[in-house]
């Protein structure tokens, strides 16, 4: 068990080991796009809208209708500062010296979904169900056993205008659940089809517990994520991890929240958005201007609506034990973690600087991997084809430009007309630029 003892707790250790947590990448791709849902509420007509609010799944059109600005550099500095626990249906992360916790119970007080267990499924459907589903399947222009992807559902909300309302109401069903339950590759993700046919009855639509099933498929992805990777694309709704970080921390909230003042849950009270300057946009500033500020730094541990449900059921699997102390410590002694229970040796070392394709300067150098009109170490990858023989290329579409080696540089420059024409003017001015760290040289 990987877990640190201090004062006779046994506490997790972290995942990443302290100073080499993943850089948070440019922009975390995701699967719930607002821009689906944009195509759904204009395709699909006001009236089997309305159907929709009202359905067990309205709060998520509530949720897109609110605008809500998605910033997945939020997700991934919450995302890197995890810690170890071995428990597969729940992640915490480490704010400061404070562990939050984002489960099943911490999903359903933030949307407000049935989260229930989910039953078992009977396929034993009666021939008046059978024949709704073939016949609404053909409308489809879909075989009877197989559900729809976000692909196939796109071209019926194209063709859905002469439909009626209750068909097109069945049609948005099946999209939310595309979009916001299972959220995945549009492509090659499809809704089983044991699970489509349940928005023939409206009844055993709204009893199902789709909160349950969503965070279902947003915690193995979660689970499943390389963070060490540069590029970064998650399935399930991941929009409610950065509602999480506004709920659990509350400095993130105030900052970037826009909290909004209405009723409901809170996936619709935040309206989100994007920090100044995202690229640099650091967790670690705002827990420290937390620390000065109020001696601490402020957060909702985990959420319980009543006692007998601290842990979230999942069946009889055993549970990790430091997470138990945790759990004990919040509840016995509040906020009451130091730095010190929290060494910075971790799981893993990370790779806080991923590699990325190398520039065009990087990629024009010297053989040796110093260039040779500053002395500055570049990379060693060699130029290619770099020879007497003439180089062109069309500028504007029309304007040529044809270099030749000279006598006295090897370097290129007929990369661009604007390179050409400082070459002329620095030779004009007796100076010479260095194409690859634009220094004039005498």
């Amino acid at each position: 068990m990987a877990v640190t003892e201090n004062n006779n707790r046994q506490l997790p250790i972290r995942l990443f080991t302290h100073g080499t947590e993943p850089m948070p990448r440019k922009s975390l791709n995701c699967q719930s796009q607002k821009e689906k849902m944009l195509k759904v509420s204009t395709k699909l007509g006001d009236d089997a809208l309305v159907n929709l609010r009202n359905s067990c799944l309205g709060v998520f059109v509530e949720f897109y209708e609110a605008d809500f600005v998605f910033a997945g550099s939020i997700v991934q500095h919450l995302l890197i500062r995890q810690l170890f626990v071995q428990e597969p249906y729940e992640i915490w992360c480490l704010l400061g010296d404070q562990p939050v916790r984002f489960s099943l119970n911490e999903f359903q007080h933030l949307t407000g979904l049935n989260c229930e267990e989910l039953p078992l499924d009977d396929d034993d459907d009666d021939d008046a169900v059978i024949n709704h589903q073939t016949e609404f399947w053909t409308m489809l222009k879909l075989p009877p056993n197989k559900g729809p992807s976000w692909e196939s559902l796109a071209r019926s909300l194209d063709e859905c205008s002469g439909w009626s309302v209750q068909d097109r109401t069945k049609l948005g069903l099946l999209c939310l659940l595309s979009i916001c339950v299972f959220a995945e590759d549009r492509r090659v993700g499809r809704i089983p089809v044991s699970i489509a046919k349940k928005v023939l009855s409206r009844d055993t639509f709204d009893m199902y517990p789709w909160g349950r099933l969503a965070f279902l498929h947003l915690i193995r992805a979660i689970k499943s994520a390389d963070l060490d990777k540069y590029s970064l694309v998650m399935d399930g709704f991941v929009q409610v991890l950065q509602v999480w970080g506004y709920w659990a921390f509350h400095r993130l909230g105030e900052t970037f929240g826009n909290k909004r003042e209405c009723e409901g849950v809170e996936l619709t009270r935040w309206k989100g958005g994007r920090p100044d300057g995202e690229k640099t946009f650091d967790l670690d500033q705002l827990l420290l201007e937390d620390m000065r500020e109020y001696g601490k730094v402020r957060v909702t541990h985990l959420h319980y609506p009543r006692g007998d449900l601290i842990l979230p059921k999942w069946g009889n699997e055993a549970h990790d034990p430091s997470v138990h102390c945790m759990i004990k410590t919040v509840l016995s002694l509040g906020s009451r973690f130091k730095p010190t229970d929290w060494p910075p040796e971790g799981m893993k070392v990370g790779n806080p600087q991923p590699k990325r394709k190398a520039s065009v300067s990087q990629r024009l150098c010297d053989s040796s991997g110093v260039h040779e009109a500053c002395g500055s170490q570049t990379s060693t990858k060699t130029r290619r084809n770099r020879g007497n023989n003439v180089k062109r290329r069309n500028v504007a579409g029309n304007a040529s430009l044809v270099a030749t080696q000279s006598e006295e540089s090897n370097d290129l420059w007929n990369l661009s007309l604007s390179s050409f024409r400082t070459k002329i003017r620095t030779e004009d001015s007796g100076m010479s630029v260095c194409h690859v760290c634009k220094k004039n040289q005498l």
